[in-house]
């Protein structure tokens, strides 16, 4: 990920769900395809990402953030 990702995940228009999977919000996938969006954002949507070496993230924040943070309720 780099700082588009931790920007939008910032703002709550993507999160990674507590199974690790990327979701994106559907405030993006209602407008054009813009290229850039595709590009940077949705190709994310259900993958999963992988662990890091150190400072795995924690479940509970993850879960509070999809459930607080991100605008895909």
């Amino acid at each position: 990920m780099n700082a588009i990702h931790d920007r939008a995940f910032d703002c709550g228009l993507l999160t990674i769900m507590p199974d690790l999977r990327v979701k994106i919000s559907p405030e993006l996938k209602g407008g054009t395809a813009d290229k850039a969006l595709q590009d940077f954002l949705w190709r994310f949507e259900n993958t999963s990402i992988s662990l890091p070496g150190r400072f795995a993230p924690d479940e509970n924040f993850l879960r509070y953030h999809s459930e607080k943070v991100f605008l895909g309720r």
